[in-house]
């Protein structure tokens, strides 16, 4: 059950994401979330995966993927977590503190997303960053961008 206090905080946010947070409460994002995750085609195991999720926005899909067992996920995103968007980060940091995540985050652009930065990456999966990923040389697909990386 939501204590009022967590209600009023929540109500406050900007939420893009639909985010369940455990006793049939979902974060009220205008994104239909459930959706997305159901398109990504996510494995349904990713015990033992490292993911990074870029454009995180609220981490949806970073929570998503620590849920399904994600031995570590590291979440990214400067546009809203800066600021310069229609929201910010709190939506995120609400979720993550409610859920008892360990998803680790991490301010940076899109743009500045090097191996070096980010430990060394073996495979990636890439569903979505548009244009900012294919400038960064990542391919597009749908969603949001995971890559696996070296724990």
């Amino acid at each position: 059950m939501l204590t009022q206090e967590l209600q009023d905080q929540m109500n406050r946010i900007k939420w893009w994401h639909q985010i369940d947070i455990g006793n049939g409460v979902v974060t009220p994002g205008i994104d239909n979330t459930q959706q997305r995750v159901k398109d990504l085609g996510l494995p349904d195991d990713l015990h033992g995966k490292t993911v990074l999720d870029v454009g995180a926005w609220d981490g949806a899909f970073a929570f998503e993927a620590e849920r399904r067992g994600a031995s570590r996920v590291l979440a990214i995103d400067e546009f809203i977590w800066a600021g310069k968007g229609w929201a910010s980060k709190e939506g995120f940091d609400c979720a993550r503190r409610v859920l008892g995540s360990k998803v680790e985050d991490m301010l940076l652009d899109v743009y500045d997303l090097t191996p070096e930065r980010v430990d060394k990456l073996v495979r990636s999966e890439y569903s979505g960053t548009g244009s900012h990923a294919k400038r960064c040389g990542f391919q597009e697909n749908r969603t949001s961008i995971f890559l696996q990386m070296i724990a």
